[in-house]
């Protein structure tokens, strides 16, 4: 399966993994009894922003896909956590309690994507020093 197919077959699994969120917030909403939680609403745009969109910018620019696969699981779990963590979040909102480990979810969530960017970007480094290295420096 060639990188375009790879990238084609993921990106319309986040997209529909953003849809069924939407459908599920909107239908935890319809049964909240006019409460409404900014959590819960924006449920979707986490998969869609953080999972989609560098999809379809490494569509684009294929020269920006880096296959690392301990990278794409960390990024895949702290894309998980922080979407977990946001549903969990609304629902005690909506409900009017709160809890002190939701919180939690959010900065392993936040930790885990920054690990998961930082594995990236030496990986991009990496691949960017192998062709423009000082040995096929280009003058």
């Amino acid at each position: 399966m060639s990188n375009k197919q790879i990238l084609q077959k993921r990106l319309v699994k986040y997209l529909a993994i953003s849809g069924f969120l939407a459908v599920f917030s909107a239908i935890y909403e319809a049964f909240s009894h006019q409460v409404y939680s900014a959590p819960i609403i924006l449920l979707f745009a986490i998969p869609l922003i953080l999972e989609a969109l560098p999809t379809i910018i490494s569509m684009k620019f294929p020269k920006l896909h880096i296959k690392n696969a301990w990278q794409n699981l960390i990024h895949i779990f702290a894309v998980a956590t922080l979407t977990v963590g946001s549903a969990l979040a609304g629902v005690f909102e909506i409900y009017g309690s709160s809890n002190a480990f939701v919180v939690w979810y959010f900065v392993v969530g936040g930790a885990m994507l920054a690990v998961s960017f930082a594995m990236w970007l030496m990986g991009f480094l990496r691949l960017r020093h192998q062709f423009f290295g000082e040995n096929n420096r280009r003058d």
